[in-house]
């Protein structure tokens, strides 16, 4: 072991710390070293030296990820209204009066500066996204929102799957798709359709 400073690491304190800082969106290791007052030397010593300290860190950014995903979903899935502001270059006051330069004895002016201004305010409407609705509902209850998305192919009546060498035998037909149609539409007809 190095010799020097002993470390101020709490194991009663600083693993909950760092999952309340995680889980609160402040996820970078610089942020979360200058939080606990510690260098990020001393942070990644303390992740590789403290088991519970590196699962509270990964604990929480993981609640934090989960949360902004599932915020994210749920704005597609109800959707709603939202301003959408343009700027543009231009002339920003700064707050304060000064007097102008080419007018009268006193006159006051706003200061302003260059930088960006607003010339148009919208409001939208964001309607309902049916993807992020059907992936809302098959997570919320897959039971009864099941996506099923399986083909069975089968083969003749009897259920004895077709071999490549007897699809290309059959010269009346021009695809494999075409034999696949046939196939499907004897079968709903109840033929063998030879």
């Amino acid at each position: 072991m190095k010799d020097g400073r002993p470390t101020d690491y709490n194991p009663e304190l600083h693993p909950r710390l760092v999952y309340e800082a995680c889980s609160m969106g402040i996820i970078t290791d610089r942020k979360i070293s200058s939080l606990l007052g510690i260098s990020t030397a001393t942070f990644h010593s303390w992740k590789k030296l403290h088991k519970e300290f590196l699962s509270q860190i990964l604990r929480g950014r993981d609640e934090w990820n989960v949360a902004l995903a599932e915020n994210a979903l749920m704005v597609r899935v109800k959707g709603g209204r939202y301003t959408e502001t343009t700027r543009e270059p231009g002339l920003v006051s700064t707050g304060k009066l000064i007097q102008n330069p080419d007018g009268e004895d006193g006159e006051m002016v706003p200061e302003t500066k260059p930088g960006m201004v607003i010339t148009k305010t919208v409001s939208k409407v964001r309607a309902p996204e049916t993807h992020a609705i059907e992936i809302h509902l098959t997570n919320r209850d897959p039971k009864r929102w099941k996506k099923v998305s399986s083909i069975k192919i089968g083969g003749d009546e009897d259920g004895i799957p077709l071999r490549h060498e007897d699809v290309a035998k059959r010269e009346d037909l021009k695809s494999l798709s075409e034999l696949f149609m046939k196939v499907v539409r004897n079968r709903e007809n109840g033929t063998t359709g030879d």
